[in-house]
């Protein structure tokens, strides 16, 4: 515990700052869906590449390893979006309901498919 503490006391303008990014892209996705009411331009705030540009945070030692990984996590967030996609498509009648449990579904598949990725995928990274 002490050395989380010790590491946020070192790091915390870095961790700000990332953190009031993260939370400008996730406001700036709620307010053009519901406010500007345009879901093309929703999806283009929404799928901002947040991967991308964390690859300034991770070390030089590592970008290699943490671009195939997200390569990896991107495909399977593709994969989960293309079944929302295949349902929505198909269903007669569409609701909320049906929103939120579809929506639910991929999610929880996205979580599961990402844990068994990283669980069993892993390999050790280089040390810088």
């Amino acid at each position: 515990m002490v050395k989380v503490v010790e590491t946020l006391e070192k790091h915390w303008p870095k961790i700000l700052a990332t953190f009031i990014i993260g939370g400008l892209v996730l406001a700036s996705v709620e307010f053009i869906a519901k406010y500007v009411n345009d879901p093309a331009i929703a999806a283009v705030a929404g799928a901002f590449p947040t991967g991308l540009i964390s690859m300034y945070l991770v070390m030089s030692c590592q970008s290699q390893k943490y671009a195939q990984d997200y390569f990896f996590v991107t495909s399977i967030l593709l994969f989960c979006v293309l079944i929302f996609f295949i349902v929505r498509t198909n269903m007669g009648v569409w609701n909320e309901g049906r929103k939120y449990g579809l929506v639910s579904v991929c999610l929880i598949l996205y979580i599961i498919l990402v844990y068994f990725r990283t669980k069993y995928a892993r390999t050790e990274p280089k040390v810088c």
